[in-house]
């Protein structure tokens, strides 16, 4: 079905619980491509129903496909929040509540 698109793979991913919520968390991933995506989830699934078609509800991820070079102050500042992330997580482990 895909045989013309290249496979990505991602390579490091970081999940981190909110101090708010306690089940919503900021999810930063980055692919093999130099590309990254942020998540926001709830119960580790994205917030929002991209299957609905409210533009509103299709806000809670992005990805920066900062391969291309087009950000790259932004793509320092996500590898250092992925870096921070799994940092925290290693040092002050959250466990989501069910």
């Amino acid at each position: 079905m895909y045989a013309d698109r290249e496979v990505v793979y991602m390579v490091r991913k970081a999940v981190r619980i909110g101090d708010m919520h306690p089940t919503r968390a900021l999810e930063v991933s980055s692919h093999d491509s130099g590309d990254f995506i942020i998540r926001i989830t709830q119960d580790g699934i994205t917030v929002g129903n991209v299957d609905t078609g409210d533009p509103k509800e299709r806000s809670a991820a992005i990805e920066f496909c900062v391969s291309g070079g087009r950000s790259p102050n932004t793509k320092k500042a996500i590898e250092a929040l992925l870096e921070a992330m799994e940092k925290d997580n290693s040092e002050h482990p959250i466990v989501a509540k069910k």
